[in-house]
C-alpha cells in the first residue's frame, strides 16, 4: 500500500523535535539521527527504541540522499519509515540491538578512511614520477583502483581538521577501541588513523 504524499513527511519536518501526548521523536541535522530513538509512553517511560546513524551528513539530509543505518525494534523501525524516506534514499537495518546502527557507521567510515589513505599513497607514488594526478585518478574510476573515494577525490582531497576530516579520526579511533574491546584485530584501521593527516597532507588537529 502506498503511503499518500499528504502523509509523507517533509524533510523540514523530519529534522525538527515532535512531541505528542503519547509520542516523542527527536530528530537532529548533521552527523547524528535519531539517536536514541524511542517512543515513550503517556507516562514518558519508554517502551520501545532504537537508534538510527546517517552517512551524508546535513547536506545530504536537505537533499534527501542520507544513507540511514538503522537497529533496534523492527516495529520501531518500520514506523519510522515515512521520515527516514523524506531525508534519505537508503535505509539498512542491522538487527534488533539498538548499537548495531552506530557499529554499521563505524565500519563505513573506517572503510572509508583506510580507502582515503590507500588513493593519498597511490597518488603520492604517481606524484614522484610526473604522472599527472588528474590522469591518473581517471584511471583509478575506470579500473579496479575503482572507488567513492576516487570518484569524489576532488571534493574528499580538500576536507581538513576544521571539516570531516576531524570526525573521520574520531570514528577510527572508536572502531580501534571496539576492536581492542572484543579482541577483533585492525591492522589497517589502527594504521589509517595514525597516518590520516599526514597521508592527506593536512594540518593535524590540535592535541
Amino acid at each position: 500500500m502506498t503511503t499518500p504524499k499528504s502523509n509523507i513527511p517533509s524533510r523540514t519536518s523530519c529534522l525538527t523535535l515532535f512531541e505528542s501526548s503519547s509520542e516523542m521523536f527527536i530528530f537532529m541535522s548533521g552527523n547524528k539521527l535519531l539517536n536514541p530513538l524511542m517512543i515513550f509512553g503517556k507516562n514518558k517511560k519508554p517502551i520501545m527504541g532504537g537508534s538510527a546513524a546517517v552517512s551524508g551528513g546535513a547536506s545530504g539530509a536537505q537533499a534527501g540522499t542520507l544513507s540511514i543505518m538503522a537497529s533496534g525494534s523492527e516495529e520501531i523501525v518500520k514506523s519510522f519509515k515515512p521520515y527516514f524516506d523524506a531525508i534519505g534514499s537508503n535505509t539498512f537495518y542491522y538487527g534488533e540491538e539498538p548499537g548495531n546502527s552506530q557499529v554499521a557507521k563505524l565500519v563505513n567510515n573506517m572503510i572509508l578512511g583506510i580507502n582515503m589513505n590507500a588513493v593519498a599513497e597511490g597518488l603520492k607514488l604517481a606524484n614522484h614520477y610526473g604522472l599527472p594526478q588528474e590522469e591518473v585518478v581517471s584511471l583509478l574510476k575506470v579500473s579496479t583502483g575503482d572507488s567513492w573515494v576516487a570518484r569524489n577525490w576532488r571534493d574528499v582531497s580538500e576536507w581538513t581538521a576544521d571539516t570531516a576530516l576531524a570526525v573521520l579520526l574520531k570514528d577510527l579511533k572508536a572502531a580501534y577501541n571496539e576492536g581492542l574491546k572484543h579482541n577483533v584485530t585492525l591492522p589497517f584501521n589502527a594504521l589509517s588513523s595514525i597516518q590520516l593527516f599526514d597521508s592527506m597532507g593536512k594540518e593535524k588537529p590540535k592535541a
